[in-house]
């Protein structure tokens, strides 16, 4: 979507990410983490602008995250698990 921001912080993380959206509307939201080899591994529905990614069971390592609303793609990224 033009003009969304995301920040993401701390990245790399350990225990968990908080994640904060602009110029997104409001409403149900996706956030989908994927492996290197693009395997959704962790999916999660959210409804605020800013909201927390734990790392539960997440492995150390590389992952792209994907942000979704009605299926159209808000954002995506990289994220770092230590």
């Amino acid at each position: 979507v033009p003009g969304a921001i995301v920040n993401v912080y701390p990245n790399p993380f350990n225990d968990k990410a908080t994640f904060e959206l602009q110029n997104v509307a409001e409403g149900q939201k996706t956030l989908r983490l994927l492996d290197i080899s693009g395997k959704v591994i962790y999916s999660q529905t959210v409804y605020n602008k800013q909201f927390i990614l734990e790392r539960k069971n997440l492995n150390g390592g590389f992952y792209f995250y994907e942000i979704s609303s009605e299926g159209t793609k808000i954002a995506t990224g990289k994220l770092v698990v230590e």
